[in-house]
């Protein structure tokens, strides 16, 4: 009887090593696209042994992203131009999936790095939820981590392709940063001045019911501040909508909604209480960004949105604005210690190294409180304002004038002062956009 069973046990260990032992290869990759659709699954209870098939699915997105990479050679090579191909999805079960990791030297790093993409078809790296909470990659205990960093595929023809990326119904929470989206083959922001608007390549990355939740040096195990839950930076044609931003911080004094004084979690400069310089959106020399029915609440930073150095024809609307700092802004000004590359804007002052961001839309947004005095009911205010003698002093007086036409403002819930407060109301030529 013993013997038998033991035979039932071994046979029953094979099937299951063979169940999970079709793997995905270039040479078998045509069998494993049903009706058009290539998918790999990804569960808190997988195995990264396992061949990414819904019942055997990976454990972590890191290794299904490294499966697409492996694949990507045979899928541009064999699917670019074929309609056997429709698109590839990754999908997410249901669950906590945790990263660990140090960083004793406080470099900052990143837990995935994605640069899988096809050109003219979409990939969905998704939920199988629409309800935020359900799938939720945790990084508390990753020090000073970023959770993804998208960059450009090396093997993108030209800057004119599409990344043609959408993540959605998934939940960032702990870690230093969120997602990090940057063009010009990973190039970062050292380099911003040194590309023409014509030069940002395309991406087609969009972000969509995503969950942004607890993030920030006072949430992680780390001792580097946070800059953004979203950074876009030297790209083009990046969405994010119907997400919600709960809770950044990088004070100790504000860790919560409870925060025992409030005055701590307004921006301070560096040091333990820096949560100057903290975003929710930061977008870089990026055009075409829309930011659109999105939830921010509890930003504890400086400007909740924030465009900088000619990110044009953004749009921003039907957004919430709570418990904020200012809701949005446009920098442009010279910061000490940068290179001494000339701006590429039409506005050629000698002293100019970033650029005003144009044709900006703002409509449709709700502020129901931003905290600060100074910017107290500010939707949005132009140029740094550690930097603002060194505007006013250098032809900010033409920057003023050319606001009303940068931007388009309507129905933001803060009537007539709308446009007195479109440049920075701490400028005393902001009278001039009224």
């Amino acid at each position: 009887m013993k013997y038998s069973l033991l035979f039932i046990s071994i046979v029953l260990s094979i099937q299951s090593f063979a169940t999970c032992n079709n793997f995905i290869t270039p040479s078998n990759l045509g069998s494993h696209i049903e009706n058009k659709v290539l998918k790999i699954y990804v569960s808190p209870n997988g195995d990264d042994d396992n061949d990414g098939s819904q019942d055997c699915p990976y454990k972590t997105l890191n290794r299904a992203h490294a499966q697409l990479v492996y694949l990507e050679p045979t899928l541009r090579s064999n699917f670019k131009s074929t309609s056997l191909l429709k698109n590839v999805q990754v999908i997410l079960g249901n669950g906590l999936y945790t990263y660990t990791g140090s960083d004793p030297n406080g470099t900052g790093k990143t837990a995935l790095t994605w640069t899988f993409s096809l050109p003219n078809k979409f990939t969905y790296i998704s939920g199988n939820s629409n309800n935020l909470g359900q799938v939720t990659f945790v990084g508390r205990d990753a020090e000073n981590y970023t959770f993804m960093r998208i960059v450009r595929s090396s093997r993108a023809n030209t800057n004119k392709e599409e990344q043609n990326l959408v993540f959605r119904h998934f939940t960032v929470t702990g870690f230093r940063e969120g997602i990090n989206i940057t063009g010009a083959n990973g190039s970062d922001d050292n380099v911003k001045m040194a590309v023409s608007n014509d030069e940002l390549p395309a991406a087609d990355v969009r972000l969509y019911n995503l969950g942004f939740l607890n993030l920030g040096r006072a949430h992680n195990s780390g001792s580097l501040p946070s800059h953004a839950a979203v950074y876009v930076a030297l790209t083009k044609k990046v969405s994010i909508k119907n997400s919600s931003f709960l809770i950044m911080s990088n004070s100790s004094a504000c860790p919560d909604l409870t925060r025992s004084n409030p005055s701590e979690c307004t921006f301070q400069g560096s040091g333990d209480r820096g949560t100057y310089g903290l975003h929710a959106v930061y977008v870089n020399k990026a055009e075409g960004v829309v930011i659109e029915g999105n939830s921010f609440h509890a930003i504890y930073g400086r400007e909740t949105v924030k465009l900088r150095d000619g990110s044009h024809n953004a749009i921003i609307k039907n957004n919430r604005f709570r418990d904020n700092t200012t809701a949005i802004s446009d920098q442009f000004c010279k910061h000490a210690g940068e290179p001494g590359v000339q701006c590429t804007s039409e506005l050629d002052y000698a002293y100019a190294m970033e650029c005003p961001s144009k044709n900006i839309t703002i409509s449709d947004n709700t502020i129901d409180y931003i905290r600060t005095g100074a910017y107290r009911k500010t939707l949005i205010f132009d140029s740094a304002s550690d930097n603002k003698s060194a505007c006013v002093a250098h032809g900010s007086k033409e920057l003023v004038n050319k606001c009303i036409e940068r931007c388009k403002l309507s129905n933001n819930g803060l009537g007539s002062t709308n446009l007195a407060n479109l440049c920075d109301n701490a400028d005393p030529l902001s009278a001039q956009c009224q």
